[in-house]
């Protein structure tokens, strides 16, 4: 008997090693996953998580927000709705990154009176657990859907391929016409908008309705522009149908951008919730086509709430870049900089304009005389490419903006917002 109840004491002892092994790899795991969101690096997430110990409501925030990053909205939504009432009290940090993933999710699947509820749940008690730089743009995403409260969700209709011409303006950004209720304009196709956008007097000479309330929003430059609600019932992209079009209505001012010829006046913006729902679109010199999608090659992207990330190597470094097509140019921010100091021997810096809505923000900026980027399997040289200094924004998160230099010597390049892929073309 005492050999049994000694062997029963060590077999006792083993288990409760066991469990706190486990216990202990499960909170390394949970530890590191968390600065790698933090730190925007989704594929190294993606890679180790599906091999990693954790408890069932920590796996459902990890995979939740990684859905969220992987553009999967229903299954984000699935999973973080099982993860949030245990985070709440656990973890508050971990509850407010989920809380904002899933108002994302709810944001982008048109739900909008779910991500107002989230939204204001995660303002009120959660804010203060995300970091500063995120705070104001997640108070003027809260805001903007609290007025889209009780708007129809966005619907699209499409009868296979098509093309549409594009064309590019003065700034060098790539329009196409398009007319809502018989006005037509020249509207910019920009990923990098959150929202589709049009001047008070575009809105006006469409018949538009604003919103009564106000809500702000922060542009390129850094300055906090008021605007109002509109919203579109019915716009034609070529042979799709989009419906029920939020759109974001600023004073002319604040799109009226310097240029050596004097100012540009930007009209309208087709932004990221039009263009993501077009599916697969194909930029080329004269012509967007736009087709279903789902190709599984070139470089993997994610989503920074409605902002796609493109996978790619610079100077030999992996990183995730926010690519904009409303961006002329490649910049990079603080956060390259200090990654890779040794760049930046004998490079001057040099004072230099960034315009968006607003206005334009001057800054002292290192210049890259030369910089090489791969992006699934082809390559690009680019120069004089720019780093900033903190611009005390969320953005100083990410690596940095590629811009239309990088496709400049390329036939064409692809989003393809299906499969979470983007392709160069020569």
């Amino acid at each position: 008997m005492r050999t049994r109840r000694v062997f029963s004491i060590a077999f006792a002892v083993i288990a409760l090693s066991s469990v706190v092994a486990s216990q202990r790899a499960a909170t390394d795991s949970g530890k590191r996953f968390d600065r790698l969101i933090d730190q925007r690096e989704y594929p190294e997430l993606e890679r180790l998580l599906p091999e990693a110990r954790l408890s069932d409501v920590d796996r459902e925030y990890f995979e939740g927000v990684l859905a969220n990053r992987r553009n999967e909205l229903e299954r984000s939504i699935t999973l973080l709705k099982k993860a949030v009432p245990g985070l709440k009290g656990a973890d508050p940090k971990r509850a407010a990154v989920a809380m904002r993933s899933l108002a994302d999710d709810y944001t982008k699947t048109f739900q909008y009176a779910e991500a107002d509820n989230v939204y204001a749940e995660l303002l009120g008690d959660f804010s203060k657990r995300l970091p500063a730089t995120e705070r104001q743009s997640m108070k003027d995403d809260g805001k903007t859907v609290h007025l889209l409260r009780d708007v129809s969700p966005q619907t699209i209709e499409m009868n296979g391929t098509f093309t549409i011409p594009i064309h590019q303006s003065e700034l060098g950004t790539i329009e196409s016409e398009l007319a809502v209720n018989g006005v037509t304009r020249s509207w910019i196709l920009d990923t990098g908008a959150n929202y589709s956008v049009l001047t008070e007097s575009s809105a006006k000479a469409m018949g538009l309705k604003l919103s009564q309330e106000a809500a702000q929003t922060q542009g390129a430059s850094g300055a906090e522009n008021p605007l109002h609600i509109a919203v579109v019932p019915e716009l034609k992209v070529g042979a799709a149908v989009v419906r029920n079009v939020v759109i974001l209505v600023l004073p002319d001012k604040a799109l009226s951008v310097p240029t050596q010829k004097g100012k540009h006046q930007i009209e309208a913006i087709l932004g990221y919730p039009v263009l993501s729902a077009l599916g697969q679109l194909t930029f080329s010199k004269e012509t967007l086509e736009v087709e279903s999608g789902g190709d599984s090659s070139g470089a993997a992207m994610y989503m920074q709430e409605l902002n796609p990330l493109v996978q790619c190597r610079v100077n030999g470094h992996d990183m995730l870049l926010f690519f904009d097509t409303g961006a002329s140019s490649t910049a990079f921010t603080a956060r390259y900089y200090d990654a890779f100091p040794k760049e930046f021997t004998n490079v001057a810096r040099k004072k230099r304009g960034i315009a968006g809505a607003g206005g334009i923000q001057y800054v002292e900026s290192y210049v890259l005389p030369k910089v090489s980027v791969e992006i699934g399997g082809e390559n690009a040289v680019l120069k004089d490419v720019p780093v900033n200094p903190p611009m005390d924004r969320d953005f100083d998160l990410l690596y940095g903006n590629l811009g239309r230099d990088v496709t400049a010597e390329f036939k064409s390049f692809t989003f393809d917002f299906k499969a979470m892929r983007f392709r160069l073309a020569k």
